[in-house]
């Protein structure tokens, strides 16, 4: 038996390649973000926002990204407070890129709200503001303007 075919060519690219593409290409840096994402969560994140911001603002490479690399229950089933606030920016990120409210959102500000405080919120607002404001610069910058909405 064969093994599965790959999603896309870029699958078989070793992660060097996909590096050295991933400056302009947004499927060079969803590959490579979705591999890293559990070794370099960091690089996989910036690859993710670079993605998005190359594909015009799309908002699949960031709902990717919250979904497999951010859980928000520990193992002891404790909510995982420091995950769930990147998850937050990043579902606040994308409720802002696709104006279309998400319903679990709001039960991620819900449990955030018994532990952060309003000055806590408001920097987590402002890591919102600073990735669009950076997909917009990374869009502009490869394609000469940025159709990215969402202000930031």
């Amino acid at each position: 038996r064969s093994s599965p075919k790959p999603i896309h060519a870029y699958e078989d690219y070793s992660n060097d390649a996909l590096e050295a593409l991933a400056h302009s290409d947004p499927i060079a840096c969803l590959v490579l973000g979705r591999r890293l994402a559990v070794t370099d969560p960091e690089t996989a994140w910036d690859l993710m926002i670079r993605s998005s911001a190359l594909l015009g603002g799309d908002t699949r490479p960031v709902k990717w990204l919250a979904t497999h690399s951010f859980n928000q229950v520990t193992d002891n089933g404790e909510m995982a407070t420091d995950a769930m606030q990147l998850r937050y920016v990043l579902d606040a990120l994308t409720r802002r890129l696709d104006n279309d409210p998400d319903p679990t959102f709001d039960f991620r500000e819900y449990h955030l709200r018994d532990a952060l405080n309003d000055a806590e919120f408001a920097r987590l607002d402002r890591m919102v503001d600073s990735l669009l404001h950076k997909m917009k610069v990374i869009e502009a910058e490869t394609t000469g303007s940025s159709t990215i909405g969402g202000a930031g």
